[in-house]
């Protein structure tokens, strides 16, 4: 017996959606109508998700076989434009953004004066709003990708009551009735409450029931009893720092906005299209941090005091640009993924000297101070090199030798952040030259070294990022065979450094 109601459990193309009676009149693309990228005579329309879980128009129509727009139809192939749907179910209206034909078939009939055409619209989002004056109550959107792990410590419980009546028709006149309600419930520990004070919301894990069958899927929902509910913009923002707690990119597919006693006024729906999706969702979780070593409840704690820093921090010291990077690097092969794991750190320290946190900001010495000092030494070395070849280069290198060197700035942000690190981060930074600059050995020796130099990469920059968010619990070293856990002040191996 069903115990789910489905729209309350995930997104709108769970199902594929039809939209029949659909004249030409009522679609406006790019502002037009009609429009010669579509067919006149149109039959239907089904908006459905292929296996990669990316959205598919199929529109079917008939046309004179002879029709001047057989050829305009495939003059448009291969350009994006928008649509929108102004007549669909009455008060609703639909729009379907990011389209292109990306395929044209045509089918004989029996009449030989026409055919029937079928085009594949690849699109990027669809949209559906309900002509309504009711006012938003909650939203949730729905991510792909989710973690596979038990992290969720509050209880939900489900009910359905099933109403029952049987009715015997009697041969005296007086019918022999039968009634009785049987409530259906389920319940599980299935979602967290974030309160960071300004920002409150729920994290839930989506029954397996629902969405596709190669992810765990998740959904974050904002109420206005919370507070305003976020643009998606905002909302994007707070998913990224739990993508990287949980260990897992969240893929954002959709979302749905209700009104009150649970009305849908807006249904969203986006595809992914993200290269080998399927392998990415069955992908383990790499999360930085021990989810399982505390209470139940430490996934509440930790999203609740880092949410509030991340938001502080992300622009300033490029956080959503490393992370992209970290996901690309999660997500490369062997050898290939420390350049990324080094570009994104760079971008961090970078971005930490250019930032008002930073006293020394990459400087050996400040510019004005040198420059006092050295002027007059400078200009007479200047001169000499003058006439030499490189003479203007290396006299320019000696007038910015204030500035720190790559390694050097490295050494002096773990130390203004108050970070320690040994041996083994040192090796990594180092194993990522021979990768970058194309010397790298590649035999199943200098592999193996390179797997667990890329592992202590990805675990020197989550010390980094869990550093600068004031994270100061237990961090997971990935470079150790058991990927056990440490103290945020320990370094890899597990050698304290004084």
């Amino acid at each position: 017996m069903k115990k789910y109601i489905k729209n309350y459990e995930w997104e709108l193309l769970q199902d594929n959606l039809k939209i029949d009676d659909l004249k030409i009149d009522d679609l406006k693309i790019d502002g037009t109508c009609p429009s010669s990228y579509i067919p006149e005579n149109i039959k239907n329309v089904e908006i459905y998700r292929d296996d990669l879980y990316n959205l598919n128009v199929l529109l079917t129509a008939t046309e004179d076989s002879k029709s001047d727009k057989r050829t305009l139809v495939a003059d448009k192939m291969g350009k994006i434009f928008t649509t929108n749907i102004s007549r669909f179910r009455g008060s609703q209206e639909i729009e379907l953004k990011n389209c292109y034909i990306s395929s044209v078939k045509r089918i004989s009939t029996k009449n030989s004066f026409v055919e029937e055409v079928n085009l594949i619209i690849p699109i990027g989002e669809v949209k559906i709003k309900k002509k309504s004056n009711t006012e938003p109550i909650f939203l949730i959107d729905w991510y792909l990708n989710g973690p596979e792990q038990h992290v969720f410590p509050r209880f939900t419980n489900r009910e359905i009551t099933l109403n029952y009546e049987r009715i015997r028709k009697s041969t005296n006149g007086s019918d022999i009735c039968f009634k009785f309600n049987e409530p259906l419930s389920q319940g599980s520990l299935d979602f967290a409450y974030i309160n960071t004070g300004n920002v409150k919301f729920l994290i839930s894990k989506v029954n397996t029931d629902f969405g596709p069958s190669w992810s765990k899927n998740i959904g974050i929902e904002f109420r206005t009893e919370y507070g305003i509910i976020p643009d998606l913009e905002q909302r994007k923002v707070i998913s990224e720092i739990i993508s990287f707690i949980f260990g897992k990119q969240l893929i954002h597919v959709g979302y749905t906005v209700y009104g009150a006693n649970g009305e849908i006024l807006e249904q969203y729906s986006a595809s992914p299209h993200i290269d080998n999706l399927i392998y990415l969702c069955q992908k383990p979780n790499e999360s930085p941090i021990y989810l399982k070593l505390n209470t139940a409840f430490n996934i509440e704690n930790i999203l609740n005091k880092l949410i509030p820093n991340y938001l502080i921090l992300r622009d300033e010291l490029n956080l959503e640009k490393a992370l992209l990077l970290y996901w690309t690097a999660l997500n490369t092969p062997i050898g290939i993924d420390l350049p990324i794991y080094s570009s994104a750190l760079e971008l961090i320290v970078n971005s930490w000297f250019k930032s008002t946190k930073s006293k020394i900001k990459g400087l050996y010495m400040e510019k004005q101070e040198f420059e006092r000092l050295l002027s007059e030494e400078l200009s007479k070395i200047e001169e000499i090199l003058m006439s030499k070849e490189f003479g203007v280069a290396i006299a320019n290198k000696m007038k910015n030798s204030n500035q720190m060197s790559v390694s050097d700035r490295f050494t002096y942000f773990f130390k203004e952040i108050d970070l320690k690190v040994g041996d083994i981060e040192n090796k990594a930074i180092k194993a990522r030259n021979p990768s970058a600059h194309g010397s790298a050995k590649w035999n199943d020796e200098s592999f193996e070294k390179m797997n667990i130099n890329a592992q202590a990469y990805k675990t020197l920059l989550n010390r980094v990022i869990l550093k600068l968010l004031d994270y100061e619990e237990y961090y997971i070293d990935w470079s150790t065979h058991n990927s056990s856990p440490k103290k945020i002040d320990v370094p890899l191996g597990g050698r304290r450094v004084k």
